[in-house]
């Protein structure tokens, strides 16, 4: 209650401190009479192109807002057009209403522009606009979107006073000037704002203000935020970071108020006579697009950090509830590093209570190994200024986001810049209230933020065109944003294809067509949208090649492969090549080099148009790029001297268990009697070459080779395996996802039985859901086990259409599986095969038992084999986290090896999911999640799939009537009860960060951490050892503990000497606890125990705390595992 007390009243100090800062006032507000802005607003009016009221350069060819003072506000149209200055942009200022921070907004339309075209030349695209009453909306809309090309150009906004030397009187006395920005929403991959992508993040947004005269050079002041889907505020100071004249020291450090006025920020804001809004994130944008900037306002505070944090934005996700964060360090030089920390409240922040302002739970770096849960920002990379990372509030704090709540952001520089000579501005002394005197760059800076509510139309982005294969499953996604969701879709999709409501188009489709059909998408507040829909759907047949033959099928042996072109009589390969089943491959060693397969004859020849094929199958568990050698005129290994003998093939990834074929075109006349391949493959037993066939336009155009087609996995999938509970039950099949059953049914153990009364009729269970799409061929099992004692006869019925009893009316909606009888223990599995006349899209698979009885028969489970092949996630469950604990996990899939991992749900508060598929971080919540990912492949197509996560509660490692006994770091330990007189370690176990840990070598023979002391242990006593796991594994181990030895274990010891005291595993950078019950012998007063690690590693484990629980300890008093 103590600490608070004390939080609130430093924010009450906050409210009401004497300190000299200004309320922010409105520069402009962009709010339009009646929202448009022809109307004007306060002292601003609209003028469209064709006149010139306020004196804008070229003013007449496009609008302008203008002030009565003779201020004016207008759109920079770039007409440089080259890598260097820019691109020309076309669009028009408009009013926004939809999206605004108060009353409406000012809406920028992008509707054209240029770009450089293959040749060198300048290509136009879009409409030509600079002004509103260039385009109508219908002109617009009915332009063709198809060639909505990305354009590099973007839109800048300026600024002007009266005349090239006159001030702004708005930003008199002022040292802030902050804007609202609302940027194309999904213009930013999250995931790819990272070191992985890119050395730096880059500039999104910029400030040019001009001092003394617009004639002149101006500064920079830059934003690196990105579009996080909700508005993001920036605020700029008077502190710069670039001058167009350049800089003139080390580190290309400036200081605040730049060199027209160093140290002064009001100063450098009195002065300022043009300024320009660069919108960095306009650029690289789609043809028509548009964006939002509202609300600029100024402010004056005072004792800040002027010097090492500048220009801070902030960003917010309203899907995730994320923000992002943006900044700039001052310096830039290989060895200027820097580190800061942020916090937030819902109370304003300042110097004095920093400290006692809310942590992130979560924060993710630029550098995603940096992430972590201490509010840390680093800095991305050590020569340039930008400063970027997004971070989560903690679990309690996220409800509160909701419109209108204004939050509060705190940034504080934690820098040690020992490497580098500083500059004196940094530690410029000032005096601050309630504080004293403090150096500048130990100053915080604050910025606020309010949460407001966006809508955009519903959209569709990406492929609208589909090509299914009959008779194969497919999935595709329609990707889908916008709107409120919940959507609602509808459509008439080709026979044996779907959709559902999140926009997964999925099935088998039965006939060859091409189809373009309306998809309508809804959403929850009944807006609607429309879009066309293309399917081409083909029969294996479409992918037979024409005038192709085959000329060789390797097989297990040289003498089994079978040539079939009569060109040709011999095979020969490698001393290092041998052959497996299906083909040759590297059987020695795996370097690519040392392999080739080759084929001898009489002779052949190849026209120019013609091709050789090579079908190549990866039987490994990895992905492999496969790019081969071919030769027509050498028969031996690839090397240096005779490069030039060979010709380089196209490359492209094979996935585990797939066949793929590389084609190389004949571009001149080839006469040879060899032909040569080497697969240029660094792999052991893994790359198969299969086939070698030519494609000849002499042969006829009958001759046809086949597309190879995968055959079906024939995968056992649960429709629904009963599990101690629905909830703990697993369904595997999309579609169906829902458990449907009687009241006086439940689940049993591992099955699902009648529990209330005896009667048959009265027993159902079964899966339902949107539906999936069944296929000749496909089956059905349902496995029964009699759990009792007894004989029991039982005939049990199968509905794809009811979802209750069976009843007679309805009889003809059940169809029976067939009788059994059972003894006591024995199991029987009943069997449901499709035909072409009950293949079909089910959404409901119900089973009756009928067997008079009460909780004797079990149905175990309900599956479904199926030939269909899909892409997808390897697992359906991740492994199990602990709240608190870190947690990693590399999804597996069985995609290509670029393939992007996505979430359409929030994950757990504090985990993270990167593009590449691991989820990293450690869960602030517990519970069981259902986590909706999406799996896209190189080629678009995508398959989304929900995989469980459980996690466990930190109270689950937790233990009341519990005190610490002693605890260790670097630094030694710290005894926390009377107890304890001393402790003794091995001398080859040290201290480490995390605690006591071998240090020397490897081997636990030479560990142990002995403490002595007097301690009475009791029936109810039990030792508590948290053991801290430093690697990136999990280590499985079962430490010792002695009361009698309290040195090194030895061979001499007795068996009783040592005991275990738990088997425990611990994940990677992780802490879990090993409890010692303590039994008969160890009771009464013990003067000390040693604890020995009993597992080899060197700085991997280490015993990071001893707890001891007891009775006789107050209830109040608790133990859990460390955050």
């Amino acid at each position: 209650m103590k600490n608070l007390l004390r939080i609130a009243a430093l924010f009450v100090t906050a409210a009401c401190s004497s300190t000299v800062r200004s309320e922010p006032e409105t520069f402009m507000s962009f709010d339009f009479k009646d929202g448009q802005i022809e109307n004007g607003f306060g002292d601003w009016f609209y003028s469209d192109k064709g006149e010139n009221p306020c004196g804008v350069y070229a003013g007449d060819q496009q609008s302008k807002l203008c002030s009565l003072d003779g201020l004016k506000a207008y759109a920079y149209y770039n007409g440089y057009n080259n890598k260097h200055m820019g691109w020309m942009r076309y669009g028009f200022i408009d009013s926004g209403s939809t999206n605004s921070v108060s009353g409406s907004s000012l809406k920028i339309k992008l509707t054209g522009g240029v770009k450089e075209g293959s040749d060198g030349t300048i290509q136009e695209y879009g409409i030509y606009t600079k002004a509103k009453s260039d385009a109508s909306a219908l002109k617009i809309q009915s332009t063709s979107l198809d060639s909505n090309e990305i354009l590099p150009g973007d839109l800048s906004l300026y600024f002007k006073t009266q005349t090239s030397e006159s001030k702004f009187s708005g930003l008199q006395g002022k040292n802030r000037l902050s804007v609202w920005v609302l940027m194309p929403p999904r213009t930013h991959d999250f995931d790819k704002q990272s070191k992985t992508y890119s050395s730096r993040p880059s500039h999104t947004f910029s400030w040019y203000p001009f001092i003394g005269s617009s004639k002149g050079g101006h500064y920079y002041h830059s934003a690196t935020n990105i579009s996080m889907g909700g508005w993001t505020k920036i605020q700029f100071d008077a502190h710069p970071t670039h001058h167009n004249s350049g800089a003139h020291n080390q580190y290309s450090a400036f200081e605040e108020g730049g060199y027209d006025y160093p140290g002064d920020g009001t100063g450098y804001f009195n002065n300022i006579t043009t300024f320009a809004l660069r919108n960095g994130f306009s650029s690289n944008q789609p043809t028509y697009s548009e964006f939002y900037i509202d609300n600029l306002q100024t402010d004056y505070v005072p004792y800040e950090n002027e010097e090492t944090i500048s220009t801070l934005g902030i960003g917010y996700n309203p899907d995730q509830k994320r923000f992002d964060i943006s900044f700039e360090d001052k310096y830039r030089c290989p060895t200027c590093v820097a580190k800061y920390i942020v916090k937030y409240s819902f109370e304003p922040i300042n110097n004095e209570n920093f400290d006692v302002a809310y942590t992130p739970i979560s924060t993710i770096n630029f550098n995603r190994s940096l992430n972590n849960e201490s509010g840390i920002i680093y800095k991305p990379n050590s020569g340039y200024n930008q400063v970027w990372a997004a971070f989560d509030l903690r679990a309690e704090h996220r409800d509160k986001l909701l419109h209108g709540t204004n939050i509060y952001f705190a940034v504080k520089d934690i820098s040690d810049r020992s490497a580098i000579n500083q500059q004196a501005a940094d530690f410029r002394i000032v005096n601050v209230p309630n504080i004293g005197e403090t150096f500048v760059k130990d100053l915080v800076k604050t910025i606020s933020y309010q949460i407001l509510d966006v809508e955009f139309p519903i959209s569709v982005e990406g492929s609208k065109r589909f090509e299914p294969i009959v008779g194969h499953e497919f999935s595709g996604k329609l990707d889908i944003w916008g709107g409120k969701k919940p959507y609602r879709i509808s459509g008439q999709l080709p026979s044996g294809l779907a959709v559902s409501n999140d926009g997964l188009i999925h099935g088998v489709p039965s006939q060859k067509e091409f189809q373009q059909t309306s998809i309508t998408i809804s959403d929850a507040k009944g807006n609607q949208q429309t879009i066309s829909v293309v399917f081409d759907i083909k029969t294996e047949d479409d992918f037979d090649v024409p005038h192709c033959g085959l000329v060789v099928d390797f097989k297990e042996s040289k003498t089994a492969s079978v040539i079939s072109d009569a060109r040709f009589s011999n095979i020969i390969t490698d001393k290092y090549t041998g052959f497996v089943e299906t083909g040759t491959t590297i059987k020695v060693g795996s370097n690519g080099s040392y392999d080739f397969t080759a084929i001898t004859g009489d002779g052949y020849a190849l026209k120019p148009g013609d091709s050789v094929r090579l079908t190549w199958k990866n039987q490994g568990n990895e992905t492999l790029w496969v790019a081969p050698n071919i030769s027509f005129n050498h028969v031996g290994r690839i090397s240096l001297s005779d490069s030039s003998l060979w010709q380089s093939m196209p490359g492209l990834s094979i996935k585990p268990g797939s066949v793929e074929v590389i084609e190389y075109k004949v571009t001149e006349d080839i006469y040879s009697t060899s032909l040569n391949v080497n697969s240029n493959t660094s792999n052991t037993n893994e790359l198969v070459l299969e086939k070698i066939e030519f494609v000849e336009l002499s042969r006829p155009k009958e001759d046809i080779c086949k597309r190879y087609f995968p055959p079906g996995s024939n995968k056992e999938s649960a429709l629904v395996d009963f599990e101690n509970s629905q909830s703990e039950s697993v369904m595997r099949v999309r579609g169906l996802n829902s458990i449907v059953m009687d009241k006086y049914t439940s689940i049993v153990g591992i099955g699902s039985t009648t529990v209330t009364g005896n009667n048959g009729g009265y027993n159902f269970q079964g899966v339902t859901g949107e539906g999936y799409e069944f296929v000749a061929g496909d089956i059905i099992r349902v496995y029964w086990k009699n759990i009792s004692n007894e004989i029991l006869d039982a005939s049990p019925l199968l509905s794809f259409t009811e979802k209750g009893r069976y009843s007679s009316e309805r009889a003809g909606s059940w169809l029976e599986l067939g009788s059994f009888t059972l003894k006591g223990g024995e199991e029987v599995v009943q069997t449901f095969v499709f035909d072409a006349a009950t293949a079909q899209k089910y959404n409901v698979i119900n089973v009756s038992n009928q067997s008079h009885t009460n909780s004797q028969l079990l149905l175990d489970k309900i599956t479904l084999q199926s030939s269909n092949d899909s892409m997808g996630f390897h697992e359906n469950e991740l492994n199990t986290a602990i709240q608190y604990q870190n947690y990693k996990y590399q999804l597996s899939h069985s995609a290509s090896e670029n393939a992007i991992v996505k979430s359409n749900s929030q994950l757990p508060l504090g985990l993270q999911l990167e593009s590449t598929g691991l989820i990293t971080g450690k869960p602030q919540e517990f519970g069981d999640f259902v986590l909706d990912l999406v799996l896209v492949d190189t080629e678009g197509k995508s398959v989304e799939q929900q995989l469980r996560l459980t996690i466990i509660p930190h109270t689950m490692y937790s233990a009341s009537n519990c005190e610490a006994i002693l605890s260790f770091d670097n630094n030694g330990y710290l005894a926390h009860s009377e107890s304890v007189d001393i402790v003794n370690t091995d001398r080859y176990t040290g201290f480490t960060e995390f605690g006591t840990s071998i240090v020397v070598g490897t081997s636990s023979s030479y560990d142990f951490t002995a403490v002595s002391g007097t301690f009475e242990f009791t029936t109810s006593s039990s030792i508590r050892t948290i053991w801290y796991n430093n690697s990136d594994e999990d280590i499985t181990f079962a430490p010792e503990i002695s009361f009698t030895n309290m040195g090194r274990k030895s061979e001499f010891d007795s068996e009783a000497t040592w005991n275990t005291i738990e088997s425990i595993t611990v994940k990677p950078k992780s802490y879990m606890v090993a409890t010692y019950r303590l039994g008969p012998v160890e009771l009464g007063f013990v003067n000390g125990f040693n604890i020995n690690v009993n597992y080899n590693n060197n700085r991997l484990l280490a015993l990071n705390k001893i707890e001891l629980v007891d009775d006789s300890y107050p209830g109040t008093s608790s133990c859990e595992l460390p955050r």
